[in-house]
């Protein structure tokens, strides 16, 4: 088993994770730059009244498939299936950029980014997992040799008590 520090992507890969962190730029002509959220869009959408929405996911309800209709109930499980950066969430602009609209619009107002095409994957890329490492990591007191450990997490409880 390699170490990941002797891995070529491993110095890529954290590049992009802290660019992405630091919500610059990784890659591109924009390089070390701030990433830019483009001009406001338009009115929001009004959702129908047989839609639901609750922190953040929706429900739509308006969709009715018979019992029979095997090609309708694959054409509704594709769609339910489909990747989450796909359709309008992510366009393809004249001058060659990529604006990806946000789910919700964030504090500042922000609702949608624009990348260089570059940019973007590289973006994307930092949201890959680090191989061969543990995805949960404890800091703190939870941490593996933090010296109030012993003091928070509970031990099992023997046969005997």
């Amino acid at each position: 088993m390699a170490a990941t520090t002797g891995c070529p992507v491993a110095g890529w890969l954290a590049l992009f994770q802290a660019a992405s962190l630091q919500d610059l730029h990784a890659v591109g002509p924009r390089a070390g730059r701030r990433v830019r959220p483009p001009a406001p869009a338009g009115p929001q959408r009004q959702l129908p009244a047989w839609c639901g929405v609750f922190d953040g996911y929706n429900l739509h309800a308006g969709v009715v498939i018979p019992a029979r209709d095997r090609a309708g109930l694959g054409r509704l499980a594709r769609y339910m299936l489909r990747p989450p950066l796909v359709g309008p969430r992510v366009e393809r602009q004249p001058d060659g950029s990529v604006v990806l609209t946000l789910k919700r619009p964030w504090a500042n107002g922000t609702t949608s980014l624009r990348f260089a095409p570059a940019e973007l994957v590289a973006r994307l890329i930092a949201l890959i997992p680090p191989f061969r490492e543990h995805q949960v990591r404890y800091h703190g007191v939870f941490a593996p040799n933090a010296s109030w450990r012993k003091e928070i997490v509970p031990r099992p409880t023997t046969e005997a008590e």
